[in-house]
């Protein structure tokens, strides 16, 4: 019967750190209330657009055909 309890008793230990851990990484997620005021992402999105670039891409053509591509519409 001691063998049975010490199983039980490990199980349990197991399930509570699990479930602690669990509800410690989704906490995270969710602001606390306590004295943190909510930021509004949307304010951020005119900063974050004034820092996106386009890209450079330079203007190359790269003919398939000298790589082994065939024209004929049946290759595959």
């Amino acid at each position: 019967m001691n063998d049975l309890w010490r199983f039980d008793q490990r199980r349990r230990l197991f399930l509570k750190t699990a479930a602690g851990d669990g509800l410690a990484g989704v906490a995270g997620y969710w602001p606390s209330g306590r004295g943190q005021s909510l930021v509004d992402p949307w304010a951020q999105a005119d900063d974050i657009l004034a820092r996106i670039r386009p890209p450079d891409i330079p203007n190359r053509a790269f003919p398939i055909t000298r790589f082994g591509a065939v024209g004929d519409g049946v290759t595959d």
